[in-house]
């Protein structure tokens, strides 16, 4: 789940447990900060913060 911090609008992405990574295309969000989580079963497993300026 990518998170906005200014607006709190939020994207889901489904990923596939068999891959070792993902892209996620963040060219088209705005500058600001976002918070990317990793939810599993409706739990955070792990969270880190981006900067796009």
């Amino acid at each position: 789940m990518v998170t906005s911090s200014s607006n709190g609008a939020s994207n889901n992405y489904i990923i596939d447990t068999t891959t070792n990574s993902i892209t996620i295309d963040v060219s088209t969000y705005t500058s600001g900060t976002y918070n990317i989580a990793l939810v599993c079963d409706g739990q955070i497993q792990d969270s880190k913060n981006l900067l796009k300026q």
